[in-house]
């Protein structure tokens, strides 16, 4: 009963928008057992969304021109400049619906996602960390994602309730997820959409398990956007520096001698010239980069088939985005982004700050969970900002 009060608690276009994000943050069901699978279930959310905003008639001129502009870029000029992704075309479309849900559907959508996070989470953490430091939990069997992430040898470990890495990021907190930046950067996400409401236990939550993961994401887009943020007044960001400072040092003297914690947290924030961004890279990717950003080819990017020849499919950078689509196709999207929002105050500018700086983490501002995500946490801004306006004017 409970399940099912919670399911028609919402719409179905606002589970719908959920799958889309949650197709590309998955749990290991989804990514461990095919690399299609993710893909296949926000085509048909995507898909299926469309057709039903098209019989609701909810289509409206002035915001199908955005839409227009980055189906323009991202697939017609593609198609003429040696073939377009699949997957673009309805990474425009979930653009297009995103710029048609209202401000109560997206707010739902982040009370749903942040639902999804935290339970991954409680699920998963204790059982962790008792693998961790009390006794390790053998795994049931194993997942090879080295396609998926287009590396020789990537084998990840299935405990049932959480995965391993094998080799040394076996020691970071993957929660039920293909990597710990995925949670990290969600989660970061969450708690600024949710404004560090800590009287809600789920944002307690998210912040105790995405520390674990030892993510640069997670960590720079939160000090970030907790100090950003104009709805914490002082007193509160005072008080919460505080106990946050106090939560760290008590960290570090527990895990000063744990390797992860040195080799992704202590070294990389020691050590920033050489595990930045452009670490991100590799030496190859570089090496392109340099003379990409001195040719003719910065204002447009590579076509698809040079861009394969000389890089290959795998993005893990910004300078992959940027050499595929150029700097015209970075602008036009972060135009698209912009115009997602009728107001542009300062917490609506500060959101699109926090996914500008995640783009250099994890490129992922052109994907479809990234755009439905943004539009959640904008979509309760606004939601919250007309509720105040009718408490003090009815």
């Amino acid at each position: 009963m409970l399940a099912k009060h919670i399911v028609n608690k919402y719409t179905s276009d606002e589970w719908l928008c959920f799958f889309i994000i949650m197709a590309g943050n998955s749990w290991w069901p989804i990514w461990g057992n095919s690399t299609f699978l993710g893909t296949l279930i926000y085509f048909i959310a995507t898909f299926v969304l469309s057709i039903r905003f098209s019989k609701q008639k909810r289509w409206r001129t002035q915001r199908i021109l955005p839409f227009i502009l980055l189906f323009s870029y991202f697939v017609l000029l593609d198609f003429f400049k040696g073939g377009i992704y699949t997957s673009s075309i309805f990474i425009c479309l979930s653009l297009l619906i995103a710029y048609h849900l209202s401000n109560k559907e997206a707010k739902n959508v982040l009370d749903i996602v942040t639902w999804y996070i935290a339970i991954s989470i409680v699920i998963s953490l204790p059982f962790w960390l008792f693998h961790q430091y009390i006794q390790p939990i053998p795994p049931i069997g194993q997942f090879d994602i080295s396609e998926m992430k287009g590396t020789i040898s990537t084998i990840m470990d299935n405990h049932i309730f959480f995965v391993t890495s094998q080799g040394l990021e076996a020691l970071r907190f993957y929660s039920l997820y293909d990597e710990p930046g995925v949670l990290g950067t969600i989660s970061a996400f969450i708690l600024w959409g949710n404004q560090y409401n800590f009287k809600d236990k789920r944002n307690i939550i998210i912040l105790i398990g995405s520390f674990f993961t030892f993510s640069m994401a997670f960590y720079i887009l939160t000090i970030v956007g907790f100090f950003i943020s104009s709805n914490i007044n002082l007193k509160k960001k005072f008080l919460y520096l505080l106990f946050i400072v106090s939560f760290i040092y008590i960290m570090f003297i527990l895990l000063k001698d744990n390797l992860a914690f040195q080799q992704s947290v202590i070294y990389r924030f020691t050590n920033m010239e050489e595990t930045g961004v452009d670490s991100r890279s590799t030496y190859e990717i570089n090496r392109i980069w340099h003379n990409f950003i001195s040719s003719n080819d910065i204002f447009l990017g590579y076509g698809k088939e040079e861009f394969i020849d000389k890089i290959g499919g795998v993005s893990s950078s910004y300078k992959n985005f940027i050499m595929r689509y150029g700097i015209l196709g970075f602008l036009v999207l972060i135009y698209s982004y912009y115009k997602l929002s009728v107001c542009h105050n300062k917490i609506i500018l500060a959101t699109l700050l926090i996914f500008i700086l995640s783009f250099l983490q994890r490129p992922n501002l052109f994907t479809a969970q990234n755009i439905i995500m943004y539009c959640a946490i904008i979509g309760n801004f606004n939601a919250l900002r007309n509720l105040n306006r009718n408490k003090y004017n009815p």
